[in-house]
């Protein structure tokens, strides 16, 4: 009995101690060329995480890139606008799962235009995804 309670305080602390600590991104590796750019990040949770971004010719170029994301994702969740940060639209975004039949897994991309530039960020965890856009966006 004495070994159960021990566990179960050990179990309690660990998962207090996982859902109170903030999540942070560390970067794994970056990629760069003329027209895109990606970065891959690991997690505290040693979740990875990848952002990047293609540059088109056009923002009428970026949106029918958009819209061919859109239709190549097994469910699209949400689709609206791209707000910065003052709450001014400055292009679209949407909330995707693809899966990925080699690794039998679906993976979260959120995905949206700025002008000329198709952003996305994915992972294997939403939670992961979510945060992670919210602390790129607290950042601009």
């Amino acid at each position: 009995m004495k070994h159960i309670r021990r566990l179960s305080v050990a179990l309690l602390t660990f998962v207090l101690g996982v859902a109170l600590s903030p999540m942070h991104f560390y970067v794994e590796s970056i990629a760069c060329g003329s027209h895109s750019s990606g970065t891959s990040f690991r997690s505290t949770y040693f979740i990875q995480v990848s952002r990047g971004y293609r540059k088109f010719d056009s923002p009428e170029k970026a949106d029918e890139a958009f819209d061919k994301k859109l239709s190549g994702a097994a469910e699209v969740l949400e689709v609206g606008p791209q707000l910065d940060k003052d709450g001014t639209v400055v292009g679209r975004r949407a909330v995707t799962m693809y899966y990925f039949p080699e690794e039998s897994r679906y993976f979260t991309r959120v995905f949206w235009t700025n002008g000329r530039y198709l952003w996305s960020i994915s992972s294997g965890s939403a939670q992961h995804v979510r945060e992670f856009e919210k602390q790129m966006l607290a950042e601009e």
